[in-house]
């Protein structure tokens, strides 16, 4: 082996099907404005670099497709409410999550909701949320320290998504 090849990083990658949720969210836009309450059929894709364990795998690709779909699974059939959103107020009642943007209000059963802190319910955050519950996992795996990087996509429709890439050891630098 060549010595430019002697530490490579390398690659999975998990898209299936099964890593998918449906939601409904309202995000609001730069400029104040807010987009009505709304869904879609989201689709994720997981991608994980690093360097190669004993038996040759960056990680089982069977345990990242199950990670990413149990998280996808606590989205699912939700109302997706960001909780950090200086536009929104977001009261949580025992029983109840209500909005308030403006004039409008939303009252939802907190069963029905996802409560999230992210600022917004964005693909961009979405992704950025996935990738962040998925590297707390990934920094406990016994061999974590031979991963690398963590990209998520989200796709809110097809040909339509956004990725958000992480260090996962950013302190090794």
């Amino acid at each position: 082996m060549s010595p430019e090849f002697s530490t490579p990083l390398y690659t999975i990658r998990t898209a299936k099907e099964a890593l998918k949720f449906s939601a409904a969210h309202l995000a609001t836009f730069a400029d104040g404005s807010i987009e009505r309450l709304h869904g879609h059929n989201y689709q994720v894709e997981a991608t994980l670099s690093g360097l190669l364990d004993a038996a040759g795998m960056v990680l089982d690709v069977g345990v990242l497709k199950k990670w990413t779909r149990e998280i996808c699974g606590e989205l699912d059939e939700r109302v997706l409410v960001a909780l950090e959103n200086p536009l929104l107020t977001v009261l949580e009642e025992e029983e109840q999550v209500v909005l308030r943007y403006g004039e409008k209000t939303y009252s939802l059963p907190r069963e029905d909701c996802a409560l999230l802190p992210i600022p917004n319910t964005t693909m961009e955050r979405l992704a950025y949320f996935i990738a962040c519950r998925l590297a707390e996992r990934l920094r406990g795996e016994p061999e974590g320290g031979r991963m690398e990087t963590l990209c998520v996509s989200v796709s809110e429709t097809p040909g339509q998504s956004a990725s958000w890439t992480l260090r996962l050891f950013p302190e090794r630098e």
